[in-house]
């Protein structure tokens, strides 16, 4: 199994309490002087060093680091990876608004969200998704984030994107009704009573 398979030996050490930091494993067998500084910040949590990337006209890395943000390490794994693995909350959203690519894939189709739920990391899925990650993307093993959760037995990463789910598909599904409201030549026939009430309050069906 290669480290695209979410170094799944460690999952499965981790599962004992550790909270997955067997992950620093990575850190470990780098040497600090081949990776770039986006993942340096994120292997020690220094969200203020990387903000003096962006931001101190100064600062060294201050023309190169917007290219650093997707960069992998020997293993595979980009910065937004190994937050989302770590559990690092401040510094997955810190990394999506400074401009990482959230449904970047690695070759075997793995993303931060497949690494989140694998790892349980509940709030980490909600920033991804909230972020615009693919709740639908599956790897070459034909996994979603979901499928990757119920086989760990995430159980709260599992309840989540059901929810999730759900709620992007009503959303959707109003967005579709509205469209058709929009257009008089369409909608005549096609809205029923159910749909009315769904649009004046489209997120009760939620809350059933």
């Amino acid at each position: 199994m290669t480290a695209d398979d979410i170094t799944a030996e460690n999952e499965e050490t981790s599962k004992d309490g550790t909270e997955g930091e067997d992950v620093n494993s990575t850190a470990a067998t780098s040497d600090p002087g081949e990776i770039g500084i986006v993942l340096k910040c994120v292997f020690k949590n220094d969200i203020e060093r990387l903000t003096r990337c962006f931001e101190d006209e100064e600062d060294t890395y201050k023309e190169v680091v917007g290219e650093l943000l997707n960069q992998r390490d020997n293993e595979g794994k980009s910065p937004l990876d190994l937050a989302a693995i770590l559990g690092r909350h401040a510094m997955l959203k810190e990394l999506l608004n400074r401009g990482v690519e959230v449904n970047e894939s690695t070759s075997k189709g793995y993303r931060a969200l497949h690494h989140a739920a694998a790892w349980g990391r509940v709030e980490c899925l909600k920033i991804l998704v909230e972020g615009g990650a693919n709740l639908h993307h599956k790897t070459t093993y034909d996994e979603t984030a979901r499928d990757i959760a119920l086989r760990y037995k995430q159980t709260e990463c599992v309840d989540f994107l059901d929810w999730a789910d759900a709620k992007q598909k009503l959303a959707d599904y109003i967005t579709s009704i509205q469209d058709l409201m929009a257009d008089p030549e369409k909608i005549q026939g096609r809205i029923d009573r159910t749909e009315k009430c769904c649009l004046q309050d489209p997120f009760h069906i939620l809350a059933q």
